[in-house]
């Protein structure tokens, strides 16, 4: 069995891994974040129709949607695991310096995320988006159930899409965050 590469080896040449499963080389870390929402919705009266004894038409139209988009991230900060289980004290000082630098700088980008999500919810125009959907059964609570699944579906698209922007600005910040405010490499010449 070989043993573990130094951390300066896997920190220069690996780094970290983002959410495409990239490596960063000289990265200390990486957040990886997906925006998520919980919706909520209001609609109009729904029309329904009877288009013979045993057919109903009902149709429902979108007054407002409201995303409630949230962060889901996972983070994670390049470990050293010392291929002995000897280390002297100064290499696990050193550690502890870098570990908390790059933890540190980590939840910056985590606040940083969620600053920009509250932003784009406190902006939301919730009348932006009100389709009509219709569908028709036998039973008219069934028709219902149909076009409010209908009118779930296109709001969930709608909101993937507009959460486009939004992982963009994220990125971007992101970037011009890692440009002014690198983790320094752990000093370790002469650590495992």
């Amino acid at each position: 069995m070989e043993p573990a590469p130094s951390f300066m080896t896997t920190y220069k040449n690996t780094g970290s891994i983002d959410q495409d499963g990239l490596n960063h080389p000289n990265w200390a870390g990486a957040t990886n974040f997906n925006i998520k929402w919980q919706k909520q919705y209001t609609h109009k009266t729904p029309k329904i129709q009877s288009i013979d004894a045993h057919t109903y038409r009902v149709c429902i139209t979108l007054e407002s949607v409201t995303p409630n988009f949230y962060p889901e991230t996972v983070t994670e900060v390049v470990k050293w695991y010392p291929s002995s289980t000897w280390m002297q004290q100064s290499c696990s000082d050193k550690y502890r310096v870098y570990d908390q630098q790059a933890v540190e700088h980590e939840e910056a980008h985590i606040q940083q995320i969620t600053d920009i999500i509250k932003k784009a919810n406190s902006n939301w125009n919730t009348d932006a988006f009100t389709p009509t959907a219709c569908a028709t059964s036998k039973i008219p609570g069934s028709a219902h159930n149909k076009v409010l699944k209908t009118l779930e579906g296109k709001i969930d698209a709608y909101l993937a899409e507009q959460s486009k922007p939004i992982i963009q600005e994220v990125n971007a910040v992101g970037k011009e965050y890692h440009e002014e405010h690198k983790v320094p490499p752990m000093e370790c010449s002469g650590c495992p």
